[in-house]
């Protein structure tokens, strides 16, 4: 059967993810993306000129499936409990689905993030990324009496408690689960509930 385009270039959008994931911008290759995808190079090519075009796409894919929801959320009638609880969920199931995530970012973030940040404003559709993380911190300034400086450390105290585990994996699941990835798996389905208890234990629910 002959592959459509569309699955041509859906099978070299996960092979790209998968070598961006593992070694960065700077350190994939095109002719390593085609070999993954099981294409030629001028094939990738003519499906993604170039290696910026096709990282971009790739970084658009993935934070898609999680900043118009955050986005949704922030614009929902749900209170703020509600509307963290959820951002934890969400956030949770992205780094789930896309474990390698955290340390791309990070790596990216080190690299350039000046142009990581404009990738998010260009690719990332509804509300300016600040804005959401703005509105989440003026509602806790409102409804929990805090500071803006307090505000914002809650919302890093929630990225931080999500993300840690999956950038610590390797190490995490050499000392404490002993290389189970079901052990692991049942480990973050539980940290969900103890992160949202620690931050509304500082929120004062």
């Amino acid at each position: 059967m002959v592959e459509s385009n569309s699955e041509t270039e859906n099978r070299i959008l996960e092979a790209a993810k998968m070598v961006f994931f593992r070694k960065g911008l700077d350190g994939a290759r095109m002719q390593e993306i085609a070999d993954e995808a099981g294409i030629n190079k001028a094939l990738l090519h003519y499906y993604f000129r170039s290696k910026d075009k096709l990282f971009e796409a790739i970084f658009a894919a993935t934070f898609t499936q999680f900043f118009p929801k955050v986005d949704q959320l922030t614009l929902s009638n749900r209170t703020l409990k509600e509307k963290l609880s959820e951002f934890i969920d969400i956030y949770i199931q992205l780094l789930r689905d896309n474990p390698q995530l955290p340390m791309f970012v990070v790596r990216e973030i080190n690299r350039d993030p000046e142009a990581i940040l404009t990738l998010m404003q260009r690719n990332l559709p509804g509300k300016n990324i600040l804005e959401i993380f703005h509105q989440f911190a003026a509602q806790m300034q409102s409804e929990c009496n805090l500071t803006q400086a307090e505000a914002l450390h809650t919302l890093i105290n929630i990225i931080s408690m999500c993300v840690f585990p999956f950038i610590g994996r390797p190490l995490l699941k050499q000392m404490f689960f002993e290389q189970d990835n079901n052990r692991f798996d049942e480990f973050i389905s539980q940290r969900k509930d103890i992160i949202k208890k620690t931050i509304f234990s500082t929120l004062g629910w």
